[in-house]
């Protein structure tokens, strides 16, 4: 749901497997992780994306999102 996510970042923390590219479905675009480098995009449904997984080796990465409210804030209990 993107009522409080407005972007997603992910940091590829290794490379040196087979395929795990980040792949973003509409956008018909595949992003070939290389260490260290840093993944911006946005969390709307315009940018679906999937990570896929290596065919060999393991894949790491660290990833959140960039907030626009406090979760508590939009789901508060009422």
């Amino acid at each position: 749901m993107t009522l409080h996510r407005t972007l997603l970042w992910t940091i590829y923390l290794n490379d040196g497997f087979s395929e795990g590219e980040t792949e973003f479905l509409h956008q018909q675009r595949k992003i070939t992780p290389t260490t260290g480098t840093l993944l911006i995009a946005p969390v709307a449904f315009t940018h679906t994306h999937r990570g896929n997984m290596p065919k060999s080796g393991n894949k790491y990465i660290a990833t959140s999102w960039v907030l626009f409210q406090r979760a508590e804030a939009v789901y508060a209990a009422k």
